[in-house]
């Protein structure tokens, strides 16, 4: 009599069972936990998620400190006039003295933002935060101002917010993450590609 091989074994404890369950059993799922826990201190949190992708952060007090920031980023670059698309943003600039102008070319643009996201350093601008388009892709340099206010845990809590804010949604809006960069070309990475190579955000954290 010729031994068993090891499938014909196999299927022989399977015969012999009595009860076997050839269903895992049925687990209700549990509710979604988010991977990365919402931050504590969203000024924080952004400020140390954007040093971390390239981009620069400034925390100050109010808006006098703001502009006066502002001005010692531009005259350490040696910059004569900004872009600003927006006139209250604009009116506030001429006032501290900052020459504005409305030339796309020019190496430093200033505009505000939608929202700011924490947990990813990202900016949310839009075609009515920026009062268009191009100037938040045009210059070498892209300098954010914003309030600890528009600060939002997540992407998703960002998007939400958005949508509230606006009755009709704007042509268009995007998600600036640090500054432009590109590793496609032989995994090098470059900056500035697709727009600028610098981002700084000033962020009052009164308002």
């Amino acid at each position: 009599m010729t031994k068993p091989n090891s499938r014909e074994r196999i299927l022989s404890r399977l015969r012999q069972t009595n009860d076997f369950a050839w269903e895992a059993p049925y687990v209700v799922p549990s509710p979604v936990i988010d991977v990365m826990p919402a931050p504590e201190n969203l000024v924080s949190t952004f400020k140390q998620e954007l040093d971390l992708i390239g981009g620069e952060a400034f925390l100050v007090e109010n808006q006098k400190d703001m502009l006066s920031g502002l001005t010692e980023v531009l005259k350490s670059a040696n910059i004569a006039s900004v872009c600003c698309e927006d006139a209250h943003i604009g009116e506030i600039l001429s006032e501290a003295g900052i020459l504005v102008n409305q030339d796309y070319s020019s190496l430093v643009a200033v505009t505000g933002c939608d929202f700011l996201v924490a947990r990813s350093g990202s900016v949310l601008v839009s075609s009515l935060s920026g009062k268009g388009r191009k100037v938040h892709v045009s210059a070498q340099t892209h300098i954010v101002l914003a309030g600890a206010s528009q600060i939002r845990p997540f992407i998703r809590d960002a998007i939400a917010s958005f949508k509230m804010k606006y009755e009709n949604l704007p042509s268009w809006f995007t998600l600036i993450t640090g500054p432009s960069r590109t590793a496609d070309i032989e995994k090098t990475l470059v900056t500035g590609v697709h727009g600028p190579k610098r981002l700084i955000v000033f962020i009052d954290v009164a308002s």
